[in-house]
């Protein structure tokens, strides 16, 4: 490859990896719930061979981002470390269990480096606006509908059974992604210019149609950025999602009997059977492995991860870590009097932070830290509003989710933070 070669090869990978990846996730969500589990592999897979080409291309600008350069290079240091101090030497429990530390780093530090043309970034908002109003219009279809709604919108309808809950999953499966999508395109619609307003309407209608509470308390977020920055520009278009969000959550409530119900039950569970509830209880399990392993923790893939699950990690159950999927969660449910219907598979952690120091120790938690607060103070000082407000609904998917550490939806809102993090200096 000529030196003439590689800028447009960076510049062509980069900007369709931008314009294809929020429907490349939004596909493969999809088909990994109904055709083959493998398409999420799929999606990260071809991301991570993006993000690689591009940073490879863009090699010669490392020397310009050494602060940002250490910052992920002491992360992946610290992964390396821990594998090494917990003898983790089975090559499929290293990589697959490594991975989700190394790529968000890898994905945000090369969407940086790479800086995307104003071109690709206005091509691929349109693009967002109308993935983003296909979710909206399944969702309301599957609110309004129920079952026969899901039906039409090609969604499962095995359990979870969500038109009896009254949550709608858009084209995702999961109201819980589609919460996370939708809340991501409120907070790119300030770059969209004239298609600002359709943007913000759909992803609004797509979070608030989820039910889910991380939805209000990322509107709750968003708002105070927008507050926070009010100088900024596009300051009032976020300020106007943030509350448009608000709004139509109340009124999903209120028309969705079903909803309602749902969040009625999970609020009381969380508050009346603390004790007993398996976040709690994985908290506690999480706990006590850091307290045992507190620098480097037990090592990617070996606690709470999908890959510790997959690979039925001894450590489970030295420290009673239950997965929220399993056939002894069940019967635990039955124990106790609760004959829901629950689905059996892997799972991992509900929260992200517990398992980046639970595998990676505090040392490894520190260190990842330490690299988004630098990717956070690059957005302030370069007045990037989307960047900042990405960064914090991640911040918030991985204290109530797995977030930074669920590589398909880190991958995706990384690559938008850094390619949209200069976009005003420019």
């Amino acid at each position: 490859m000529t030196t003439r070669d590689t800028p447009a090869l960076r510049a062509g990978v980069g900007a369709w990896t931008l314009v294809l990846v929020v429907p490349g996730l939004v596909a493969s969500q999809w088909a990994a719930f109904q055709i083959a589990p493998r398409a999420r592999l799929a999606f990260n897979a071809l991301l991570l061979a993006a993000v690689l080409i591009v940073l490879i291309a863009s090699r010669r600008a490392l020397a310009a981002r050494r602060l940002l350069l250490g910052a992920g290079l002491m992360v992946i240091g610290l992964v390396v470390l821990s594998l090494l101090a917990n003898a983790v030497f089975e090559p499929q429990i290293a990589l697959f269990g490594s991975l989700p530390y190394v790529f968000p780093v890898t994905a945000a530090a090369t969407a940086v480096l790479w800086k995307a043309p104003e071109t690709a970034i206005r091509v691929a908002l349109r693009v967002v606006t109308v993935v983003m109003g296909l979710l909206a219009v399944a969702a309301v279809i599957q609110l309004v509908f129920g079952e026969t709604g899901f039906a039409v919108t090609g969604q499962s309808l095995k359990y979870p059974r969500w038109y009896e809950r009254g949550r709608a999953t858009g084209l995702v499966v999961n109201p819980g992604r589609l919460a996370h999508i939708g809340l991501a395109g409120v907070a790119l619609a300030p770059l969209a210019g004239r298609w600002r307003r359709p943007l913000t309407a759909a992803g609004a209608i797509a979070a608030a149609a989820s039910g889910g509470r991380v939805v209000l308390i990322s509107a709750v977020a968003l708002a105070l950025i927008a507050l926070a920055a009010r100088k900024w520009s596009g300051s009032r278009s976020l300020l106007i999602g943030a509350v448009s969000v608000a709004v139509l959550f109340a009124a999903v409530q209120l028309a969705v009997p079903a909803a309602r119900e749902d969040l009625r039950d999970r609020m009381e569970t969380t508050v009346d059977d603390a004790v007993t509830d398996v976040r709690v209880e994985n908290i506690s399990a999480s706990l006590d492995l850091i307290r045992d392993k507190p620098l480097l923790g037990a090592g990617p893939g070996r606690f709470g991860s999908t890959t510790a699950f997959a690979a039925k990690s001894d450590l489970h159950d030295e420290y009673g870590l239950l997965d929220v999927r399993s056939p002894e969660f069940v019967e635990s449910l039955r124990a106790r009097g609760d004959f829901r219907e629950i689905d059996v598979g892997v799972a991992q952690l509900d929260i992200g932070f517990l398992q980046v120091a639970a595998e990676t120790g505090i040392l490894g938690l520190v260190a990842t830290a330490v690299f988004a607060g630098l990717i956070a103070v690059r957005a302030v000082k370069g007045r990037s509003l989307t960047a900042l407000s990405l960064l914090v609904l991640l911040a918030i998917y991985t204290a109530t989710g797995p977030g930074w550490v669920d590589i398909s939806i880190a991958g995706t809102m990384l690559w938008w933070t850094g390619a949209t993090i200069d976009r005003t200096r420019r």
